[in-house]
């Protein structure tokens, strides 16, 4: 299990750090312009997981609906870049427009049900939850597109590389204390293998992974970057941390609840997309909060 969590991690980072590279040099001055087709990718891969574990429960949820629910959710905040390219003074990242997006959305699922009604008992469950995967999958998208067109190019890089940095090194950190001391657990019905002692490596390997992006990447990817407060990265590397575990356990909640171990097992020691992403769900609003406030960037 160990090897194959090794290999199909290597190959994902190797293949992330590429989209990457290509985006930050070759983005004809739309940050994203390269990385957003992979995010949506990912979000629709997710998206069907999503609604593979829901019909355990005999619930069946439209995909197409789930998956424009997603589309919309995500495409929508980013408009105006992709249209007119970066300017700062006159099309920035619309945080609103996700609202916009996903009440679209909301509506195509109504209509959906309405149209497929047949007999009671289901038709507002399955709207329900066409609605969670829109929220649940469309917000890690949203924020993403929203990390990584943060004040232009060089700066929305930085943005999006440190959250998702500082979450999976929180991830590596847990699993690695938790294997290593982990005596309690955290949540025993939810995720047995999860320890206090895991949770509280996970905290730490996150806060030195953020003074590592902050105190040395930051200066080479952004030279005119100011130092970051001590208080301020610290508690960047903290929030990520906390909010990553929050995710994970929310997956394992829906796993739990739907009687499933794993959201899919294309992903060799990974799972499946959902168990990849789950922590960054949680993260990604978590850390655009950070930037949108100015905490990062003084």
């Amino acid at each position: 299990m160990l090897r194959w969590r090794i290999i199909s991690g290597t190959t994902v980072v190797a293949i992330l750090c590429m989209i990457c590279w290509i985006d930050f040099h070759f983005n004809f001055q739309r940050p994203g312009l390269w990385l957003l087709p992979l995010g949506m990718v990912i979000c629709f891969l997710a998206t069907a997981e999503f609604v593979s574990l829901v019909s355990v429960s005999g619930i069946g949820i439209p995909l197409w609906v789930a998956c424009l629910g997603v589309f919309l959710v995500m495409i929508c905040p980013v408009l105006p870049i992709l249209q007119h390219g970066y300017q700062a003074e006159l099309h920035e990242f619309r945080l609103e427009w996700f609202v916009h997006g996903l009440l679209i959305a909301f509506v195509l699922a109504l209509c959906r049900g309405m149209k497929e009604f047949r007999e009671p008992g289901s038709a507002v469950l399955s709207i329900g939850l066409t609605l969670l995967a829109m929220v649940y999958v469309g917000m890690l998208g949203c924020f993403l597109t929203g990390l990584r067109t943060f004040q232009g190019n060089e700066r929305g890089m930085l943005a999006l590389v440190s959250m998702i940095v500082v979450v999976k090194t929180s991830d590596i950190g847990a699993y690695a204390f938790g294997h290593l001391f982990g005596r309690r657990r955290l949540a025993p019905r939810l995720s047995p293998g999860k320890t206090i002692e895991g949770a509280c490596g996970g905290c730490l390997t996150g806060c030195l992974a953020s003074g590592l992006m902050f105190n040395v990447m930051a200066p080479l990817l952004v030279p005119e970057f100011h130092v970051v407060p001590l208080l301020n990265w610290v508690a960047y590397g903290l929030l990520l941390s906390l909010a990553g575990l929050l995710g994970d356990l929310s997956e394992s909640l829906m796993k739990r609840d739907f009687k499933k171990k794993d959201s899919s097992t294309w992903l060799p020691g990974l799972g499946g997309v959902l168990d990849m992403v789950d922590s960054v769900v949680f993260a990604a609003p978590a850390a655009y909060l950070f930037w949108y406030f100015g905490l990062l960037t003084h």
